[in-house]
């Protein structure tokens, strides 16, 4: 019997890849490494992990902690779009589940989004692999 609904935010819940593509443009200038002219072909090289994108666009591994850092700085002031349906597909999750988030990201990126979009107090546990934090809902309701 199914009991829990585990979601990914990036991807899943918000499309944040226009954002990521434009910090990583702005990361790259600063830096001065040739970045892709358009989405798809960023998107053809970012491969399946952050080390992995990194290397993809020619960023020493001696600059990773930099551009972490600066990822992080630029990422958290983005709006990301939540997908079309998704409050509605929550909403009714909710009432029959118990929902999970998940995210790679920065815990300082996801909570604050997730709270804007009124979507925190739907999940049980919101777990940020960045920063290795489970959050639990009341926390975001005010609660202990």
């Amino acid at each position: 019997m199914l009991k829990a609904i585990i979601f990914d935010y990036d991807g899943v819940i918000v499309d944040s890849f226009p954002n990521v593509f434009a910090v990583y443009r702005k990361i790259c200038q600063k830096l001065g490494i040739a970045f892709p002219e358009d989405i798809e072909t960023f998107r053809s090289i970012y491969g399946y992990s952050y080390f992995e994108c990194l290397k993809n666009l020619g960023i020493s591994e001696d600059d990773f902690d930099v551009v972490q850092s600066m990822f992080k700085d630029e990422i958290i002031k983005t709006e990301h779009k939540i997908f079309k349906g998704m409050p509605e597909v929550i909403a009714e999750l909710v009432k029959k589940y118990k929902l999970l988030l998940v995210s790679s990201s920065h815990s300082q990126e996801v909570l604050p989004k997730i709270n804007k979009l009124g979507l925190a107090g739907s999940f049980e546990k919101i777990y940020c692999g960045a920063d290795q934090k489970i959050f639990k809902s009341a926390l975001f309701r005010g609660g202990a």
